[in-house]
């Protein structure tokens, strides 16, 4: 035992202090303390708790154990063994006691054998409770560290999307929000809100594994939207054997499923649609068409209303204008844009800072691009990647 097994006997009957101690001294890491002031000062002492407690009832009458009863309600002696000390039961007897939290008994006149035979019991539960707890401290450490890890397998994925796709990060937490808004509205149960929030964080995964990557050619990152299936199949293979991302692949490979029916992979109709991929899919579109046109709320929410009951469920869009109502009102685009440094353009304005990946300083906010100042930034761009793109004004984008 990493510590030695501490019993307290309360009692102030010397000659039974006095015929327990040599008993106790014989069996190895064991410590007894005599407690003669009763039970109610062993509950307020100042020192370590005992892992059992030995009560003495001369009489067999019950005595003590209201004290008892007390000491056990005490959270420091949750978990200490409670023994009786009291003459030889007899048929019926111990019952009030055991429902009094008495776990065992000793019997008056003491019998040697019988006390040692009670402390060995004790020093086994005491390994056991240790053994546990050592076990159950290393499965809390090794949780933490399995979150950890989990929790940084999900930012590298976050990071990765965004470094394809600039921007991505910021609109995968704008589309989360939304979607948890309309979420907690339909009162869906809370282990399952993890998912669909990481969902909508990494909503553009399938785009970036059919996605070639950044480049001038505008039809490679059109192609994804185009064919949304392959991009909601593309996100459930990549996740669906992942411990932990199951769910998540479950509701972004339903996400482009139709209300009618006529979605995609698997045509799958109106309930047989994840509620949750509904959420979403109603989220994304929301946020996709106010990106495109910011100053257009109502213009936006009565396009998503004509598609009611073919492209989206019903009442999901009542729950999206719901919540865009009361809870903190609508949801708005940035007014800056998040581009690919090959999206540039002249006349575009710097809504930030901008840096190469190795922290070197290229323009400052509010810069208006120029040809010559363009031409700078894509020739250090051809020798040091900017992978995280350039922040720009959205109405001079």
């Amino acid at each position: 035992m990493s510590e030695p097994l501490r019993i307290t006997l309360v009692t102030s009957d010397l000659a039974i202090a006095s015929a327990i101690e040599p008993i106790v001294a014989q069996e190895a890491e064991t410590v007894l303390t005599v407690e003669a002031r009763g039970i109610e000062s062993l509950a307020w002492s100042a020192g370590a708790t005992p892992h059992a407690v030995i009560v003495v009832d001369r009489d067999g009458r019950g005595q003590g154990l209201e004290e008892l009863g007390r000491l056990r309600s005490l959270p420091r002696f949750v978990h200490c063994r409670m023994l009786l000390l009291r003459p030889r039961l007899e048929a019926g007897d111990g019952v009030l006691e055991l429902n009094s939290g008495v776990h065992d008994f000793l019997t008056l006149p003491i019998v040697p054998a019988e006390v040692t035979s009670r402390l060995r019991a004790l020093a086994d539960q005491h390994r056991l409770h240790e053994t546990l707890s050592e076990e159950r401290a290393r499965v809390d450490h090794l949780n933490v560290a399995f979150h950890t890890g989990f929790d940084q397998i999900i930012r590298l994925l976050i990071r990765l999307v965004d470094l394809h796709f600039p921007g991505a990060e910021a609109r995968g937490a704008s589309v989360a929000a939304l979607a948890m808004r309309m979420a907690a509205r339909f009162k869906i149960p809370e282990r399952f809100l993890r998912d669909l929030e990481l969902a909508a964080r990494l909503h553009e995964l399938g785009r970036m594994v059919l996605s070639d990557g950044h480049g001038e050619d505008d039809e490679r990152d059109r192609r994804p939207a185009l064919n949304p299936g392959a991009a909601s199949l593309a996100s459930r293979a990549l996740l669906q054997d992942v411990d932990g991302l199951k769910g998540v692949a479950e509701v972004l490979s339903a996400v482009y499923e139709n209300w009618d029916g006529t979605g995609v992979p698997d045509r799958s109709i109106q309930g047989q649609i994840p509620l949750r991929s509904r959420v979403l899919r109603v989220a994304m579109d929301y946020l996709s068409a106010i990106e495109a046109r910011p100053e257009a709320v109502e213009a936006v929410l009565e396009r998503l209303d004509e598609h009611a009951g073919t492209r989206y469920d019903p009442l999901v869009l009542a729950h999206l204008h719901a919540a865009l109502s009361e809870d903190g009102g609508p949801i708005l685009a940035s007014a800056n844009h998040h581009v690919a440094i090959e999206k540039l353009r002249v006349g575009m304005v710097l809504a930030e800072d901008l840096y190469t990946d190795a922290g070197l300083k290229l323009l400052t906010r509010g810069t208006s691009l120029t040809p010559s100042s363009l031409d700078t930034i894509l020739r250090r761009h051809r020798m040091e990647p900017i992978l995280r793109g350039a922040v720009v004004e959205r109405a001079a984008a």
